[in-house]
């Protein structure tokens, strides 16, 4: 409220049910995924809600915020490539070793790159981050 005011929160529904609406290269969300392959704006937003509950509920029982913003991401209405330097933190916790440190690199570089092509690989590299980084909290 001390952001955007009694009248940004007033239209935050709005520009949240517009951001669901967007699709384009750079988006790397599940719910923008999904846009691109038809589902509706407001399905999208239903489907980002839903993500978001059952992450957070991944997270109550398996705490990690190196895991939070990947997970974030991939429940955002609306993420774009820029975005992906929320998942360094992660990149952190599973780069064990010099061999996985360039694997992950390396993986991550090449779904962005597929992902400039329309090619959407940033979800299932960031679905496989998460997943991996949520195995190692403790």
């Amino acid at each position: 409220v001390a952001v955007a005011g009694p009248e940004g929160i007033a239209r935050w529904p709005e520009r949240i049910a517009y951001a669901a609406g967007e699709t384009g290269r750079g988006e790397v969300s599940l719910p923008a995924t999904a846009r691109r392959f038809g589902l509706g704006a407001l399905p999208a937003l239903g489907l980002s809600v839903a993500l978001t509950g059952i992450f957070a509920a991944a997270l109550v029982r398996r705490p990690s915020l190196a895991a939070a913003p990947v997970l974030a991401l991939l429940a955002a209405p609306h993420a774009l490539l820029h975005d992906l330097v929320l998942a360094y933190p992660a990149i952190a916790v599973v780069a064990t070793s010099a061999r996985a440190s360039w694997a992950w690199v390396i993986g991550g570089s090449a779904a962005t790159l597929l992902q400039l092509i329309d090619v959407p690989a940033a979800v299932p590299y960031l679905a496989v981050l998460a997943v991996v980084t949520l195995r190692r909290a403790r």
